[in-house]
């Protein structure tokens, strides 16, 4: 037995032996393997960092490609798909592609645009009673592009449609901006000035469509589109400013318009009247907007449609720095905007549509906005303020 046990250690210590044997041979082969494999690894990735930015490149592609996914989902669906409700807020997305700016002019206007939505950067005025530019510049440091397109998401916020456009057609006085998204939909964003004043176009409007081209075999239903109105800032700070900075609305019979105190809180008079501040005022439930507007002291942006009219509003106060809503005087330096809704509707098949804008943005001028019919002259907020509604158009310093 004792031979046996000693026979069958000895086989078993000679298996161990061969088999540690052979996997070194195994493991020695795999490091001669290994280098033969370097030159192509390094030609991918050259150096630790080297590999650490293509994963941020690749990363960044893809959360791009996301966030436009997530977009023309949010901008239309087959007929029958569902459409997001309305919103009651809007957010703000950081600039995430390169941007860059090109601009048009007239005589009275000169305005520029961004690729980034093929939207209103800034107007400046170009006339004053002085000689020379204004020192006003509308929608400076704006909260939005004037003008941007918005869409409603399902928790009620509205995400701005920032995509980058390229310009399609370009002249002196006229832009045409296009986007290719997807292959089933072309979107075209047009601006026109008048040349002057006399064509029987006011200087001070801008003509726009935005025209959804539908290139697929199906019917697509598009959400609320919101337009900004751009923001208006006060000419100086003061609480007499206040009462000039405002977003309105006219719906065929009355005009009303919301203070900016409406959205940064006010301590009333004597406490009567006090309210907090809020990060946005939705008008909705109302009868047709057949324009919305956003004014100061001497300017406003008044936004209506050839076709068709606005059934919501969102108005929001704008901080120069987000920590300036938390102080006390953030209403003196707050800056105001709003975003009006529009029902788009549904394109058919291989079929196109658009919705066509006239967009003044100028002096608060009673004869020039009245010459605009559609009781646009009510942005002066006449009545028993007959007065001092007056003075602010007559002591502005635009023509």
């Amino acid at each position: 037995m004792d031979k046996k046990n000693t026979f069958l250690g000895i086989l078993f210590l000679g298996a161990g032996f061969l088999l540690m044997s052979w996997q070194g041979k195994q493991l020695e082969e795999t490091a001669e393997q290994l280098p033969a494999l370097a030159p192509e690894n390094a030609s991918a990735a050259p150096s630790e960092a080297g590999s650490v930015s293509n994963a941020d490149s690749a990363s960044s592609g893809v959360a791009a490609n996301n966030e436009a996914s997530e977009m023309l989902e949010l901008l239309t669906s087959d007929v029958e798909g569902e459409i997001a409700p309305a919103a009651d807020s809007v957010v703000k997305r950081p600039i995430a592609e390169p941007e860059t700016t090109v601009m048009i002019a007239n005589a009275f206007i000169e305005v520029e645009f961004t690729n980034l939505g093929g939207a209103i950067r800034e107007v400046r005025f170009l006339k004053t009673k002085r000689g020379g530019e204004d020192d006003y510049v509308f929608n400076r440091e704006g909260y939005l592009p004037a003008l941007s397109m918005g869409l409603p998401k399902s928790d009620g916020s509205i995400r701005e449609f920032d995509m980058a456009y390229v310009i399609d057609s370009k002249s002196e006085n006229s832009i045409t901006f296009s986007l290719q998204a997807g292959p089933e939909l072309r979107i075209l964003r047009t601006y026109t000035l008048a040349r002057g004043d006399g064509e029987g176009q006011d200087p001070y409007i801008i003509k726009h469509s935005t025209q959804f081209d539908n290139l697929s075999a199906k019917a697509k239903a598009f959400s609320t589109l919101y337009l900004n109105l751009g923001t208006m800032r006060p000419i100086s700070e003061g609480a007499m400013q206040q009462n000039y900075l405002n977003v309105g609305y006219f719906d065929g019979d009355d005009a009303e318009f919301k203070a900016i105190t409406k959205l940064t809180g006010s301590k009333g008079f004597l406490g009567i009247g006090a309210s907090e501040p809020r990060a946005s005022l939705s008008i909705e439930n109302t009868p047709p907007l057949y324009w919305t507007s956003v004014k100061n002291q001497f300017f406003t942006g008044i936004l209506s449609s050839r076709s068709g009219t606005a059934s919501n509003l969102i108005l929001y106060p704008v901080y120069s720095d987000s920590a300036l809503s938390m102080q006390a005087d953030a209403a003196m330096r707050a800056g105001i905007t709003g975003s009006a809704g529009y029902s788009f509707g549904t394109v058919s098949a291989n079929s196109s549509k658009s919705f066509e804008f006239d967009y003044f943005v100028g002096p608060k001028e009673f004869k020039r906005l009245q010459a605009l019919g559609n009781d646009k002259d009510l942005v002066m907020q006449f009545g028993f303020l007959t007065y001092t509604s007056v003075m602010p158009s007559c002591s502005s310093n635009s023509e």
